[in-house]
């Protein structure tokens, strides 16, 4: 069966209803479930690795026809295709959909299976199926110059918007764009550290917001002194950064679970069985992180990556 694409779905979606006919051909919930799955993802390394570990492994062990969108668009793309039954699968952190995705809750739960739990509930309001995530908790973080962190004595968050406040304007911050203004991102830090508003416009022109993934260049290149990243990038460890404690838990955790239309994917299915343990078979912060530095320093294909990991696996 033809699906939508992600350029077919935004350009379709706001004049014809997605959940109709579109080209003559019936949505995802016309067909009968599990003949094909067709799975999305952000655009992110981890994103699309992720994405194709679920594609390789339910193609190894189920009779489904996996179908390729990996790549498909930011979380709210995904997620508006996802129930709209324009995509089937993909996987989303579960603090980006707590504060992020509809319903956009606050007040985040810091135990991460309450987390699971609450964004489970909202999934499933939505027709969403919500099943076990990965261990590992890909945070946000912000990592720092060492010989800036060490001169300094900044460890933590706390000290960092101290230093900020005490009119230091010694540093240059390079956030991601979509880090820059997400209500889980830099808005946050500012309000829950108090970093006063004049100091913020002092260092107004130190502070560059790039595409993610380019942070870590301004600093190879001397032009950041902080960085925003995320916990599980292969780069903090190679460029040898020093990680600046969230001590006031800003962040919630970011446990990557996979999601999926309730309606394509029968919960006593075989893809069901794969999506119940993938999450555990992935496994921790090390191995994600080894797999990460294999798409995004090494420049290996994530496709491939996962398909010699889910060789290697019993699914």
């Amino acid at each position: 069966m033809t699906r939508l694409g992600r350029r077919q779905y935004l350009v379709t979606a706001g004049a014809v209803s997605v959940g109709g006919l579109v080209g003559g051909c019936s949505s995802s919930t016309d067909r009968t479930p599990g003949e094909t799955l067709t799975i999305g993802s952000k655009g992110l390394p981890e994103s699309r690795l992720l994405g194709y570990l679920a594609y390789e492994a339910i193609g190894k062990a189920t009779d489904v026809d996996p179908i390729d969108e990996i790549g498909f668009g930011g979380s709210r793309d995904n997620w508006d295709a996802l129930v709209a039954g324009d995509l089937d699968l993909y996987w989303e952190y579960t603090g980006t959909h707590f504060a992020v995705l509809p319903p956009q809750r606050t007040d985040h739960p810091t135990d991460p299976q309450r987390l699971f739990e609450a964004v489970r509930a909202d999934a499933a309001d939505a027709g969403i199926r919500a099943y076990p995530p990965a261990p590992f908790d890909n945070s946000f973080v912000l990592l720092a110059d060492p010989e800036w962190a060490a001169q300094t004595g900044v460890e933590t968050l706390s000290e960092f918007a101290r230093r900020i406040n005490a009119g230091n304007t010694d540093v240059r911050i390079a956030l991601g764009t979509d880090f820059a203004r997400r209500p889980d991102g830099w808005p946050r830090i500012v309000d829950t550290y108090e970093v006063r508003a004049d100091s913020l416009a002092a260092l107004e022109s130190s502070i560059l917001e790039v595409p993610l993934g380019l942070t870590y260049q301004l600093y190879r290149d001397d032009r950041a002194t902080v960085v925003m990243g995320y916990a599980t990038d292969p780069q903090r460890s190679r460029l040898g950064l020093t990680l600046l404690d969230d001590d006031r838990d800003v962040f919630p955790t970011y446990n990557p679970t996979p999601m999926a239309n309730a309606d394509a994917v029968p919960a006593d299915g075989p893809v069901a069985t794969v999506l119940e343990r993938l999450g555990s078979q992935i496994g921790g912060f090390d191995t994600i992180q080894r797999l990460n530095g294999r798409v995004a320093i090494d420049g290996e294909d994530p496709q491939t990556v996962a398909r010699s990991f889910i060789e290697r696996i019993e699914i």
